[in-house]
């Protein structure tokens, strides 16, 4: 986006300098040619610019399958208050051209990848010169196929998908978001520092990423269970974490703590503790705190 500004006269200041020869130096060398717009750059003019808002030209970087494999064509946005969307070349480089000024921290990426490939958002890197990069690929994790399907009528049900069982009592309402396909998927994965919305100081210890992505649970709360594959004894204690989507935050691709668990008297589940609940699903991530 340019845009431009006429001077006018009344912006001009001070006298012209004498020449050498004791003449007037050439005034065309030393005022702006009043009949051309000025140039404000890429975001244009400055003075439309909000307090805290800076001038963003772009957003650039390149999403990756599980063999190092550009995925093209895949549709991603940046968002905020706004969203500026694109599609990846077929290599899987994008770029993302706002040519604003806004609150670049406020903004996150958002792969929409749902139901093949799974969903997230992801804060984005400093912004540097108007530029902000992803230094590394972003991996994008397939997700499993099948599954079975939610039901909308807010009926009570239980579904299990992988190693993840959701439980719903009758009334809870679901709601579709980002994905409309109503198949209950579930991935577990195994390195979670791989992906790139998880923190390397603070990787969790179980990950899995959910379709329909960003479905939510009104009026009652979903249940979850995991099954315990690390094999902690009972007495283990977690926090359950989520990722949060555009719906929940701003920016979003953080984590917060939205319920605790522990293992089952059996020693074969993770469930959560009495009166907890979860009301969306995205990515889930387990850590042990003790």
């Amino acid at each position: 986006m340019r845009l431009a500004m006429w001077l006018t006269p009344v912006l001009m200041a001070g006298c012209p300098a004498p020449a050498p020869d004791g003449g007037t130096a050439d005034m065309a060398a030393m005022t702006a040619d009043l009949s051309k717009p000025v140039d404000f750059g890429p975001c244009g003019n400055p003075s439309k610019a909000k307090p805290g808002e800076e001038c963003l030209i772009d957003i650039t970087g390149k999403i990756i399958d599980e063999q190092g494999q550009g995925i093209g064509k895949q549709f991603l946005s940046a968002c905020a208050g706004i969203c500026i969307a694109g599609n990846a070349k077929d290599d899987g480089t994008f770029a993302l051209t706002p040519n604003l000024y806004v609150k670049a921290k406020d903004f996150a990426l958002l792969v929409h990848g749902c139901p093949e490939l799974g969903s997230y958002a992801v804060r984005l890197p400093p912004l540097a010169n108007g530029h902000i990069a992803f230094p590394q690929p972003l991996l994008v994790r397939k997700m499993p196929t099948g599954g079975p399907t939610l039901a909308l009528d807010d009926s009570a049900q239980t579904q299990q998908s992988g190693d993840v069982t959701l439980t719903l009592e009758a009334g809870t309402q679901v709601v579709l978001n980002e994905c409309d396909d109503p198949h209950f998927q579930v991935l577990t994965v195994a390195d979670p520092k791989t992906l790139p919305f998880i923190d390397p100081a603070a990787v969790p210890d179980l990950l899995y990423g959910f379709s329909p992505y960003e479905v939510h649970f009104t009026k009652k709360l979903a249940q979850l269970s995991f099954k315990n594959t690390p094999k902690w004894p009972k007495g283990t204690t977690l926090d359950v974490l989520s990722l949060q989507g555009l719906l929940e935050a701003i920016p979003a691709g953080g984590f917060e703590k939205v319920a605790t668990a522990h293992i089952s008297d059996d020693e074969k589940s993770i469930v959560l503790d009495q009166g907890q609940g979860i009301s969306y699903l995205t990515w889930i991530a387990l850590k042990k705190t003790n």
